[in-house]
């Protein structure tokens, strides 16, 4: 397999939302694959400041997805979604959060980063566009 079909072959599976990870003969490992279908215990939020969190998925009590047209004067046009843990309330703003919200019903969601400005615009033309998260703001209860 060249360079250029195993670049692309992992782009396409993080594009997916897959986690591959490549043994020396170019398969991906299994027991790596049996691993990463365990679903997370908790959820890692990362700001840009270098704040994180780790919320438990067993105190999650729901999620609220506003797609671009319902945030009505937001400028750019944002998608939002509000994650809701017993202790924390979560907001996310980004683009292209449908995904995300797929990821929670199927136990997949492990990480939410935000991406800067200036990384935002390398994912514009890509295809099959994957979540990119502006802004992340945690508020305890």
């Amino acid at each position: 397999m060249s360079l250029k079909n195993e670049i692309e072959r992992h782009r396409l599976a993080r594009a997916a939302g897959g986690n591959i990870t490549s043994s020396g003969n170019g398969h991906a490992a299994s027991e790596k694959r049996e691993a990463s279908a365990v679903p997370s215990p908790f959820l890692r939020l990362i700001r840009r400041d270098k704040q994180c969190w780790l919320l438990p998925w067993a105190c999650f009590q729901g999620v609220g997805y506003e797609p671009e047209a319902a945030t009505g004067g937001d400028a750019g046009g944002h998608e939002r979604l509000r994650l809701v843990f017993m202790s924390h309330d979560v907001s996310v703003r980004g683009h292209n959060l449908g995904g995300v919200v797929d990821a929670i019903g199927a136990s997949a969601l492990r990480e939410l980063r935000e991406v800067s400005e200036s990384y935002q615009a390398a994912t514009a033309g890509v295809a099959a566009p994957a979540p990119v998260v502006s802004e992340i703001n945690v508020v305890a209860k």
